[in-house]
């Protein structure tokens, strides 16, 4: 009977049992730090807004739960890199695996560990004294030493950082007010590792690669080490979805474009990718930024902008730069306004050239007569417009107007071979070879100047057309010097082009029609900056 009782009673006395709460894995902060379900609510969940908490999902680096000075990374930073030679390897380091682009280079597989892990060999302790070149590019920084922005860095690695700020920068700029946009930029963005060490990381290879161009230096294995950690990063799912991130992985991708572009071209596709990977990060809409971030925003464009308009090839994917191009600024690039939009048309007659030739070939060309009128027609406004800039520019440019007017006949000549492809005799032609050489010839007045950081897009591109011997041994001197003064290796590439484009007399040849540079470059399957 009381058995019974209970049974009957049982019902009417239990309390309605509450629903079971899953646990969260991917709660706020907030509940995460508390140790408490989270509903995962958004914009805030309710344990937040009923505690009246700011909620927030992001993510901040952490070290795997343990101190930075005991984790892996520190030991990593301590002590250099080592490299362990391997039969094969997980993937081709010359793959641009960030970007979704594949290379065909056939490097050697090498697997480079951080010493801290696995310690095979050391890296040799910085030169105490740099090469008296060396010491003329060195600058006061108007920010504080890499000592003070990051503590933790090891000597060597402060050095290299140090080498970044006051000597690699120069090579962005002729403009000493640049170089402290340029660290008032890079070093707090670098120095800021809760958005990740991508851009940390890119920076240390760069300064290694301008550091082992000047030969004060010479470490292939910390080279691809830092980079290869800058580019496994920029992997990573983004931590915070925010404006501050996609600067950081814009200036990232500029850096290791920057480094790829300057080396001695064992991965002579990247620099390209790298370039399209920024300029996609670019084009995202600013509106949701603070102004801080706009401005960064906007100093990161100008540089994108400079480095396409250095590029030898032009492509659609670098050339929508010019979309963003609403508030720029000269100093970035160190070129008047209307040089930059020279330079602008002719890259766009240059491709409406390739065009018309596609169409000629693939129809009846009858009808095409309008159209190379019209081609013809805007490519001498081009080269008036050229002309008046090297009058103007001589007269109105303080310290560059040898540089401006170079980069003038640069752009005229690029017209005359290029667009017009016209004959190595022609008389437009040759009169502005012998301009722009003459212009060359008064920099060898002063040997002991330094040369200015721009000047290996127009040497090139004059060099291309020159006939004579004595011209070609100038040529080849402001090379060499640009390498060896500068850091740039891709200088030295650019010497080799011009050999092989001279011993085959291509440009030269009065009864043919002119090889363009940028054609020989394409028949050679070749890519090279002129950054």
């Amino acid at each position: 009977m009381e058995k019974t009782k209970r049974q009957q009673q049982s019902p009417a006395s239990e309390e309605p049992v509450a629903p079971k709460t899953k646990r969260s894995r991917n709660g706020c902060n907030e509940c995460r730090r508390l140790h408490r379900r989270c509903d995962e609510g958004k914009p805030e969940c309710q344990n937040c807004k009923d505690a009246g908490k700011s909620c927030s999902y992001n993510r901040t680096l952490s070290w795997g739960g343990r101190p930075f000075n005991k984790s892996p990374f520190r030991a990593a930073l301590e002590g250099g890199v080592g490299e362990i030679a391997t039969g094969s390897s997980f993937r081709d380091s010359s793959k641009s695996f960030v970007y979704g682009q594949v290379s065909s280079s056939k490097s050697t597989h090498r697997s480079v560990l951080a010493p801290g892990l696995k310690r095979t060999q050391s890296v040799p302790s910085a030169p105490t004294k740099e090469t008296t070149r060396q010491s003329t590019w060195s600058t006061t920084s108007g920010t504080p030493s890499p000592l003070a922005w990051i503590p933790w860095l090891s000597e060597h690695h402060r050095t290299l950082f140090d080498h970044f700020a006051n000597a690699t920068i120069r090579i962005f700029s002729d403009n000493p007010a640049m170089h402290l946009a340029i660290r008032s930029l890079t070093v707090p963005m670098a120095a800021d590792t809760n958005h990740g060490f991508s851009l940390l990381a890119a920076i240390l290879s760069l300064a290694s690669t301008h550091r082992m161009n000047l030969g004060i230096a010479s470490d292939q294995a910390e080279i691809d080490y830092w980079r290869d950690m800058s580019v496994g990063h920029l992997r990573r799912p983004g931590i915070q979805e925010d404006g501050m991130t996609d600067n950081v992985f814009a200036a990232t991708a500029l850096m290791l474009c920057i480094r790829d572009a300057i080396s001695n071209g064992e991965r002579p596709l990247s620099w390209r990718l790298h370039l399209q990977g920024a300029s996609t990060i670019l084009r995202k809409s600013s509106s949701n930024l603070s102004p801080v971030e706009q401005e960064m925003r906007r100093m990161l464009t100008k540089f994108a902008i400079s480095i396409q308009l250095r590029s030898l090839l032009p492509s659609s994917s670098t050339c929508s730069l010019d979309r963003m191009q609403q508030d720029f600024v000269p100093d970035a690039c160190g070129m008047s306004p209307e040089l930059i939009l020279i330079m602008k048309d002719v890259r766009a007659l240059r491709l409406e050239r390739i065009a018309l030739q596609a169409i000629e070939s693939n129809s009846d060309s009858s009808n095409m007569g309008p159209l190379w009128s019209a081609l013809k027609g805007r490519c001498l406004e081009v080269i008036v417009s050229a002309e008046s800039i090297i009058d103007v520019d001589a007269a109105r440019l303080g310290g560059a107007p040898v540089v401006h007017a170079l980069y003038g006949h640069a752009a005229a000549l690029q017209i005359y071979s290029g667009v017009l492809q016209l004959s190595n005799n022609d008389s437009g032609l040759r009169s502005s070879v012998n301009a722009a050489m003459a212009l060359l010839r008064a920099l060898t007045e002063r040997p002991d100047a330094e040369l200015s950081v721009m000047l290996l897009f127009p040497v090139l591109h004059i060099g291309s057309l020159v006939i004579e011997t004595e011209d070609k041994l100038l040529v080849r001197w402001l090379l060499a010097r640009i390498a060896a003064e500068q850091g740039r290796a891709n200088a030295t590439l650019a010497a080799a082009v011009l050999e092989e484009l001279w011993s085959r007399s291509l440009v030269w040849d009065d009864d043919t029609e002119q090889m363009d540079l940028a054609d020989w470059i394409v028949s050679k399957g070749w890519d090279l900056s002129l950054w």
